[in-house]
């Protein structure tokens, strides 16, 4: 590869005013006379009494003694981050402040924010003194140092032909401005130190104090500059930037989340921006208010205490929501923690989601090019490699620099545990789990047969023009989607629809309704019409997904309005077929259809309701975003109802063709009483929802188990001891254990401390019997649990995911109850909204 851009730019910036003020020198441009004894370059770094610049190697050696996982050590962080560093320096503008590369599917060739982004990654790596400032990498000698100043002294220069612009209120540079000042502090002990004041009365000069903006994560933005500002002793209204922080706080729902500006925006902005634009604060100033920075932290740790089991045992990630091509940069909350000294993850367990994701994006080596970088060592614009469907229309060639969030770990020093500890196992990699986040309505389950994490989302809501990136019934960090669109027709994978005139033109409406427990997500949402009557026909469409065994359950119920009829179409996840795939309608009593390629497997079943089954053709111009020749099974209903009309499905992801018969009887018997649907598994199993917009009081009997309350959903598994019941003034009855003496009981109690009781708001329960004398359940109000203890016991109240634990003893033959106030205790502990009790007996 050609050295002379980076060699020509310190050429052109030592004969400049620029790189007067910068110092730089030419060493190395010019081959210089060589010392007779060594052979070195007089005079350049590796001369005698000066070290040699580091070789940094961008294939280093797996280690899987220290790292079992990944094999991926500090040194593959460093690989990474130097091949970046050498794509951009490779093709630095001649001014500095710019990369000169064309990226395919963007309009012209020049981009700063691949150089502003970036800096995040470079102000990481200069903020530990022993990461060296001056590296080698493919024969080539990078100064971070000289780099990084002629990108700050061209690009915030009016006079300067590099210059990145004013910052307007609204538009991109505010954003981009927030990481050149968050690199200023990062590294202002080997760049920031170096400037002469003019220098620096420039660049305070564009990076000047703001205290408006959007009022969603962008209000972190303005507040970054302005703690920048303060930090490097530059005037700031104190008063403006709580009152930034302030907006922030004002978005949080809970459960360690923020919503984005509105109700129902919730996505990985949590991790990109707004969790590490907080901790940045707590770790800068957080000492002027102490219990602020006590929330920041303790929310953060909430949220990736979830943000764990969105990763599968290859380190991929759920791909949902906007801004997927950042990759890697869902990482930024949990490094951002690491950071603060505050994380409750082990060391092994942060840097084996770290190493697993970027491993994930990068390939099994660091210098290949059939991923996220290319043969310039530039990243490429998409999810994995260059995959533009996925893009969104701010996404400026060189957006993707944002994924530098990723390495922002190489701060720690090499013998920082985080680095030193051996890898511990991700949830996905101990096997099975059921996982919910109730404060922002997402339900997460992993199978190890499947080797994917499957998100099902009840409430989330966006533009048009983004709802296939937020609306479907389900995403997977293994099966993508098709692309997001505003136009008919509309890809439903993924998705129940429902239309009046077979045409299914209407992309799905605002979410209505929605609740989630472990293994179950329900949500009612809307549906467009079809017809003439467009100003007052509406659908209403209530789903709900059951987890089973790493099959998903679905069950759908639409309501038509008035006149227009109802046909429903669900589509099954969506898969990238190659010359081998093959797929099959298999000759079930059931249309299933059976999709295989060298991406995975599908298997699409109709239980109820449906006539057919096929595979859907591709869409022009709506691309999976993954691979253009993605194609999904498709289930039909000819069938159309005046009213409510209920389908049953399931659907099992990584079944090869040898390993389908299990599944053809998986669901052996289905009662549909209106809206009321009970399903009888083949393992014993029994699941009851109620679809209708509307609980009321009742009981039901499962599996031996009575279940009481205003019902949304119950499920009894004999074999495995659990129960689980969603609703309102819960009461459960369950023998669990064949020689208990009695029953054991639980009850939920909907008052929930001070505030009046609430007869209609649901609660979840969930017990598991882990063996014969503990119980685990999962609770989110204050229960009474009264079980036949035979001797003096204890309960443990843990929030999940924290390791901490408070012990209460429960004498024999008493129940346990969990009151308002130990309630909230429990889960307010780390601002969650459900906790975990742990009981045991003899």
């Amino acid at each position: 590869m050609a050295q002379e851009p980076y060699r020509a730019l310190l050429r052109r910036l030592a004969a400049t005013a620029v790189g007067a003020t910068l110092g730089v020198t030419c060493a190395g441009d010019e081959r210089e006379p060589e010392d007779d004894a060594t052979g070195e370059p007089s005079g350049a770094p590796g001369a005698p009494g000066e070290a040699a610049p580091r070789e940094i190697t961008l294939d280093p050696p797996l280690d899987f003694a220290l790292s079992p996982y990944t094999g991926w050590t500090r040194a593959h962080h460093e690989a990474l981050f130097a091949r970046m560093c050498l794509g951009l320096a490779e093709h630095v503008s001649d001014d500095g402040a710019w990369v000169e590369a064309s990226w395919s599917g963007f309009d012209g060739s020049r981009s700063y924010m691949a150089i502003t982004r970036m800096l995040l990654g470079v102000g990481a790596w200069l903020a530990e003194p022993s990461n060296p400032a001056v590296f080698r990498v493919r024969g080539i000698e990078l100064d971070l140092i000289e780099l990084a100043r002629a990108a700050l002294l061209s690009g915030t220069d009016p006079a300067s032909a590099g210059y990145w612009g004013d910052i307007v209120r609204g538009e991109q540079l505010e954003v981009e401005a927030a990481f050149v000042a968050q690199f200023l502090v990062d590294s202002r002990e080997r760049v920031w130190a170096t400037l002469d004041e003019p220098a620096r009365a420039q660049v305070m000069a564009w990076l000047s104090a703001n205290d408006t903006t959007y009022q969603s994560n962008w209000v972190l933005f303005p507040a970054t500059r302005n703690i920048a500002r303060a930090v490097l002793g530059y005037p700031v209204d104190p008063a403006a930037l709580a009152a930034q922080l302030d907006v922030m706080e004002s978005m949080y729902v809970g459960d360690g989340w923020y919503a984005d500006g509105k109700p129902g925006s919730y996505d990985y902005y949590n991790s990109f921006v707004i969790h590490p634009g907080l901790l940045w604060w707590a770790v800068q100033l957080g000492d002027t208010d102490p219990a602020r920075r006590d929330r920041v932290i303790r929310r953060a740790r909430a949220f990736v205490d979830h943000l764990v089991h969105f990763f599968d045992e290859r380190g991929a990630a759920v791909a949902f929501g906007r801004s997927l091509s950042y990759r890697a940069a869902v990482l930024a909350g949990i490094q951002a923690l690491e950071h603060s000294g505050a994380s409750p993850l082990a060391p092994g367990l942060a840097r084996r989601l770290s190493s697993g994701n970027l491993k994930f994006h990068v390939g099994a080596r660091v210098d290949a090019e059939d991923r996220a970088l290319d043969g310039h060592d530039l990243l490429r614009a998409g999810l994995i490699a260059e995959e533009h469907a996925i893009l969104e229309g701010y996404h400026e060639h060189g957006a993707q620099y944002f994924m530098s969030r990723a390495l922002d770990a190489l701060r720690l020093p090499p013998e920082h545990p985080y680095w030193s500890a051996i890898e511990a196992p991700a949830p996905a990699d101990t096997g099975s789990f059921e996982h919910v986040i109730p404060a922002v309505g997402l339900s997460l389950d992993h199978a190890p047969e499947v080797g994917a994490v499957t998100l099902m989302p009840t409430a989330l809501e966006s533009s048009a023009s983004l709802r296939d990136k937020y609306g479907r019934l389900a995403y997977s960090s293994q099966y993508y989607f098709h692309a997001a669109n505003v136009t008919p027709p509309f890809p439903s994978d993924s998705l129940v629809v429902s239309a009046a005139l077979d045409e299914f033109s209407s992309l799905r409406g605002e979410p209505l309704a929605g609740l989630v427990a472990p293994g179950f997500a329900f949500t009612r949402y809307t549906i467009a019409p079809e017809g003439p009557m467009d100003w007052i026909n509406r659908h209403e469409l209530a789903s709900a997904g059951v987890a089973h065994d790493g099959a998903t359950l679905r069950v759908s119920c639409a309501r038509s309005s008035l006149s227009e009829h109802a046909l429903l179409r669900e589509g099954g996840a969506s898969l990238a077929l190659d010359e081998r795939a093959r797929w099959q309608v298999l000759p079930w009593s059931r249309p299933a259809l059976h999709v295989e390629s060298e991406a995975g497997a599908v298997l699409l079943v109709g239980v109820h309701g449906y006539d057919r089954v096929e595979l859907a053709e591709p869409l022009a111009n709506r691309p999976n975003v993954i691979d253009p020749s993605a194609r999904y099974p498709l289930l039909s209903d000819d069938d159309p109802a005046l009213s409510a009309a209920c389908v049953v499905s399931y659907q099992r992801l990584g079944a090869r063709a040898d390993e389908l018969a299990p599944y053809e009887h998986l669901v052996a018997e289905v009662s549909v009483d209106g809206e009321l649907v009970e399903l009888a598994l083949s393992d014993g199993q029994e699941v009851w929802i109620n679809m209708s917009p509307e609980t009321d009081l009742r009981t039901v009997t499962l599996g031996g188990a009575s279940v009481t309350g205003r019902l949304r959903f119950a499920r009894v598994d004999p074999a495995r001891g659990r129960v689980t019941a969603v609703g309102a003034e819960l009461v459960v009855v369950a023998p669990l254990v064949a020689d208990a003496a009695e029953p054991w009981s639980f009850a939920l109690d909907a008052d929930a401390g001070d505030e009046p009781p609430d007869s209609t708001r649901p609660s979840v329960l969930d017990c598991r019997l882990q063996d014969a004398a503990t119980l685990r359940c999962e609770l989110s109000g204050p229960a009474t649990i009264d079980a036949p203890w035979t001797a003096p016991s204890r309960a443990w109240g843990r929030v999940i995911g924290t390791g901490w634990r408070v012990i209460d003893s429960v004498a024999a033959g008493q129940p346990y109850a969990l009151s308002p106030a130990r309630f909230d205790e429990l889960a307010g502990a780390q601002a969650l909204s459900h906790a975990t009790v742990e009981l045991r007996r003899g």
